[in-house]
């Protein structure tokens, strides 16, 4: 173990150096990648020199809390940041028409959802423009809780949506540690909850009943977000409200959604909403500021060139700890 970990530190030391060595070529490199991504809104329909701006903005993946962007760490969420940076963009664009939020979501976090939801609203409030949301594959759970903000929602036809309810997962391990590793567990707690969903014993009747509590809690909030978006009784709302999605024809008769159609479909509903006057159909796109591929050649070939001037035999040996240990 010790002669891994030695290795390990050796290894980093190394490509360190290595780094080190080259990062005057690297240097202008880091900082064009570390800029965030530009913005631009590309024509994708409708007519070319319309009074009022329709935009597609797309929400792909699923909802996440913000964190950090890392370097070139490829991730598909949708989080408050993103459709913070969205709307803040959308808010300053002139001849705004309306707005289509091109959808493909499972769900994920409730206070995220939440957050997101509330975004759109008070967007809507401030900009006075339609908001679509179109459903091109999936709108569960959360997907379908950030819709409710939609003066219309579309699904494609062979799309699936709905899934409102709640869902907790806790996960057991200690049969698992104790039968197969031989370890034991010791707990101080100052109160009989504190470890509340801890792998690493059985939940107790009175903690199921507790946790049972505070999503029906959640539930109920849901609901009534559903039933203020949908327009109808919470009532109504609970009737289709056991998790399950549903097909767009069948969710089109439970008045879960406004119709069922394509891309094309929402935008020509986004043109209805707005009138009688021409649109423009763009497409938010996020553009990555970076060097060009040249320059990130020249970087890497100087970046070779020092590891090359390094023992290939202690190279070759720390490499093989530190890979093995990732």
């Amino acid at each position: 173990m010790n002669l891994r970990f030695s290795a390990l530190i050796f290894a980093t030391t190394v490509l360190s150096a290595a780094l080190l060595s080259s990062c005057v070529a690297f240097n202008r490199v880091d900082m064009d990648f570390m800029k965030k991504p530009q913005v631009q809104l590309e024509a994708i329909g409708g007519t070319e020199k319309g009074e009022k701006k329709i935009v597609v903005v797309p929400l792909n993946g699923m909802i996440v809390p913000d964190r950090e962007d890392y370097f070139f760490m490829p991730h598909n969420e949708i989080t408050p940041n993103g459709v913070r940076r969205a709307l803040t963009f959308l808010q300053n664009e002139k001849d705004l028409g309306a707005v289509v939020f091109d959808l493909n979501s499972p769900g994920g976090s409730a206070a995220t959802s939440e957050e997101i939801y509330q975004m759109l609203l008070s967007f809507k409030a401030k900009k006075n423009v339609p908001i679509i949301f179109y459903i091109n594959n999936i709108g569960a759970s959360g997907g379908y809780y950030i819709a409710q903000s939609a003066d219309q929602i579309i699904v494609n036809p062979n799309g699936v949506v709905g899934s409102v309810g709640v869902l907790s997962v806790f996960v057991r391990a200690d049969k698992l540690l104790k039968n197969k590793l031989d370890l034991d567990f010791v707990t101080i707690k100052t109160g009989k909850f504190k470890d509340f969903g801890s792998p690493l014993r059985e939940m107790s009747k009175e903690e199921i009943a507790y946790w049972t509590q505070m999503m029906d809690i959640y539930f109920g909030h849901f609901i009534n977000v559903v039933a203020t978006g949908r327009k109808m009784p919470a009532q109504k709302v609970r009737e289709f409200a056991d998790g399950r999605v549903f097909a767009p024809t069948v969710a089109l008769d439970k008045k879960m959604i406004d119709g069922v159609g394509t891309l094309d479909t929402a935008m020509e509903t986004a043109q209805r909403l707005i009138g009688p006057k021409d649109g423009q159909w763009l497409r938010y796109a996020s553009v990555q500021g970076g060097p060009a591929p040249v320059q990130i050649d020249a970087g890497l070939q100087k970046l070779n060139g020092a590891l090359a001037s390094i023992s290939p035999a202690l190279l070759k040996e720390s490499a093989v700890w530190f890979l093995a240990d990732f």
